[in-house]
C-alpha cells in the first residue's frame, strides 16, 4: 500500500503540469520587421535576400514551417507565386529569422506575403499571427501630397476591406502620425491648428472577383527628415498593411543629384546628364511643363536602351535613377500643370509608375501639362 500511495503522489504533479503547459505560439511581430527585403527598390535581374522573422509567443519549443511568396501589381494577374518555405526554430519565447532569395522578373509595386503553413508539434496558441504582408513604395513628396494606393482583389470571388487607418512608424513603435498637433499654441483666432495627421478617401468596403480601386491619402505635413506611413487594412478579416516611406525633396533636388556616377563610359554618362540639364533649364521657361517632361521621357527611352550594353551594377544603378527621375516628371506636372482633368492624368501616371512602365507613367504626367 505504501508503494501505491508514494507512485500515486509523485506522479500527481507531473500530471497537472502536463494538463496545464501552455502550447507554443508561432507568429509574426506586427510592423515592418516581419518581412525585410535587403533593398529598395528591387532591381529586375538582380538576386534580392529577403529576410523573414518568426516569433514563439507561447512557452513551448517547436519547428514550424514558412512559406514566402509574392504577388505582382501592375503586370497579367498570376495569384501568390511561391519563392520557397523554410523551417524556422523556435525555443520558447524567442524567435528565428531565415533569409529566402528570389530573382524578380517584372517591374512591378509587389506584396510579400509569409505564412505558416506547419505549426509543427508544439502546437499553435493563436492562428491569428499567421499570416504577415508588405507592399513597399517609395515616393517623393513635398509639402502636401495627395498619394494613390490600390486596393486590389485577384480572387475570383468579393472580398471586404474595412478597418483602414493611417499611422506612422516611429522608433519601432506604429503611433499616430502627429499625436500633439493640438497642444501648441492656438493661432490669432483662439483656435489650434487642423489636424494634420493623414488622411484616406474612398477606402473601399468591397472589392469584386479581380476588381481594383486607388484611394486618395492626402499627405498634409511631411517632416523635415521624412516618415513611414502605415496603411492599416483588413481583407476578409486578414491584416494587409502597407508601409510606404515618404521622402521629402523637391523637382530640382532629384534633377540635380548625381545619379550615374557609377556608369563607367564618360560619354554616356555625359549624354544622360546634359538631358537632365536641359531639363533644369526648361523648368526657367514661363510654361516648363511639356518641355521638361519631353526631356525626361528622352532621358528614360535612352537609358532602357543602354541597358544591352551595360554591367549588372550599372543597371541597378540606371533603374534607380529612372525612379527618381519619373518622380521628378510627375512633380512637375503637378506643380506646373494646368489640364482640367490632371488629377486624372496624374493618378494614371501614379498606376504605370508602380507598374514600372516608366515611359508610359510620362506620357500620362504629360498631358496633365
Amino acid at each position: 500500500a505504501m508503494t501505491s500511495t508514494t507512485t500515486i503522489l509523485v506522479a500527481l504533479p507531473l500530471f497537472f503540469a502536463l494538463a496545464f503547459a501552455q502550447p507554443a505560439d508561432p507568429g509574426f511581430p506586427p510592423g515592418p520587421f516581419a518581412i525585410m527585403p535587403d533593398s529598395f527598390p528591387g532591381i529586375v535581374g538582380i538576386n534580392t535576400d529577403i529576410d523573414v522573422l518568426l516569433l514563439n509567443y507561447g512557452n513551448t519549443d517547436t519547428t514550424a514551417e514558412v512559406e514566402l511568396s509574392f504577388n505582382d501589381w501592375g503586370v497579367t494577374y498570376m495569384g501568390w507565386q511561391p519563392i520557397g518555405t523554410m523551417p524556422f526554430t523556435l525555443l520558447a519565447n524567442d524567435n528565428d529569422r531565415k533569409t529566402f532569395s528570389h530573382t524578380f522578373a517584372n517591374r512591378a509595386h509587389t506584396c510579400l506575403q509569409a505564412v505558416v503553413t506547419d505549426p509543427g508539434t508544439g502546437g499553435n496558441d493563436n492562428e491569428n499571427n499567421d499570416r504577415t504582408q508588405i507592399n513597399w513604395e517609395v515616393v517623393h513628396a513635398d509639402e502636401d501630397y495627395d498619394m494613390w494606393v490600390p486596393f486590389g482583389n485577384g480572387a475570383d470571388e468579393e472580398i471586404i476591406v474595412n478597418g483602414t487607418e493611417i499611422l506612422c512608424w516611429k522608433n519601432g513603435t506604429v503611433s499616430p502620425c502627429f499625436p500633439d498637433w493640438q497642444q501648441g499654441e492656438p493661432g490669432a483666432d483662439g483656435q489650434f491648428e487642423e489636424d494634420p495627421n493623414p488622411d484616406v478617401n474612398g477606402a473601399p468596403e468591397k472589392l469584386g472577383a479581380n476588381e481594383e480601386v486607388v484611394a486618395v491619402v492626402n499627405m498634409p505635413k511631411i517632416p523635415e527628415d521624412g516618415m513611414v506611413v502605415m496603411l492599416q487594412a483588413n481583407m476578409n478579416g486578414q491584416p494587409n498593411n502597407v508601409m510606404i516611406q515618404v521622402v521629402k525633396t523637391t523637382i530640382e533636388e532629384l534633377l540635380n543629384t548625381p545619379h550615374l556616377c557609377c556608369i563607367k563610359s564618360i560619354k554616356t554618362r555625359v549624354m544622360l546628364e546634359s538631358i537632365l540639364a536641359d531639363a533644369l533649364d526648361a523648368l526657367q521657361e514661363e510654361r516648363p511643363c511639356q518641355v521638361a517632361i519631353k526631356l525626361l521621357r528622352l532621358f528614360v527611352q535612352k537609358a532602357i536602351l543602354l541597358e544591352c550594353d551595360l554591367t549588372d551594377e550599372e543597371i541597378a544603378c540606371i533603374e534607380k535613377a529612372i525612379l527618381k527621375i519619373v518622380d521628378a516628371g510627375i512633380m512637375i506636372a503637378r506643380k506646373y500643370g494646368t489640364h482640367a482633368n490632371k488629377m486624372a492624368y496624374l493618378q494614371e501616371a501614379h498606376f504605370f509608375r508602380r507598374a514600372g512602365l516608366y515611359e508610359a507613367a510620362l506620357l500620362e504626367a504629360g498631358k496633365a501639362c
